[in-house]
């Protein structure tokens, strides 16, 4: 048997190959389309003119809107009038005279009240204590045991006693009272749990 080189055998693998797909093309026959008929555009409809009137219309006739009582405005307070014959007091004379007691006798001025200072506070040494008791509440706590709000917590009254120790060192008592309190109450809570 005779063998075919290289070249060859590629040959006849396309060769075949060609024969084998013509026979699975098939083939389809070519129809002429005819172009569409172009569309009829209808003729526009017939225009109706309406000749106007010569003689215009009446104007509507105006209707009046219903009377709304009208509110009266409040007389205005009139500031009092000086009296052009009495001479006001000067500034310094008034503080003198409102520092003079009726009696005619002099006394001590009374010392102003302060904002960090109401009636009833226990003073600097109860809010010292009330610090000192949440710090010893809060040193009792098992921290680890708490859970993250807790531990929220915790942190937060610790920060409220260094707060309230700043305030004392300021002589805010009501500040540093306030702190206290919250302190002692967050250290209780935890203490219970």
């Amino acid at each position: 048997m005779r063998t075919l080189p290289l070249g060859g055998r590629a040959g006849l693998v396309v060769a075949v190959l060609a024969t084998l797909t013509s026979a699975c093309v098939a083939t389809q026959a070519r129809v002429a389309v005819e172009p569409p008929q172009p569309l009829t555009v209808p003729a526009a409809p017939p225009r109706i003119i309406v000749p106007t009137d010569p003689t215009p219309a009446p104007p509507p006739e105006e209707t009046p809107a219903p009377a709304t009582p009208a509110r009266p405005r409040p007389p205005r307070p009139s500031a009092p009038r000086p009296d052009p014959r009495v001479e006001p007091p000067k500034p310094a004379d008034a503080a003198a005279d409102a520092a003079k007691p009726p009696n005619g006798q002099e006394t001590a001025p009374a010392p102003a009240p302060t904002l960090d200072m109401q009636p009833g506070d226990r003073g600097d040494a109860g809010v010292r204590q009330q610090l000192s008791k949440a710090a010893d509440g809060l040193q009792k706590v098992n921290y680890a045991a708490l859970s993250n709000d807790l531990k929220a917590q915790y942190d937060t009254a610790k920060r409220f006693i260094t707060l309230g120790e700043q305030a004392l060192k300021e002589q805010n008592l009501i500040f540093a009272a306030t702190l206290a309190e919250k302190a002692g109450a967050i250290a209780t809570l935890l203490l219970r749990r």
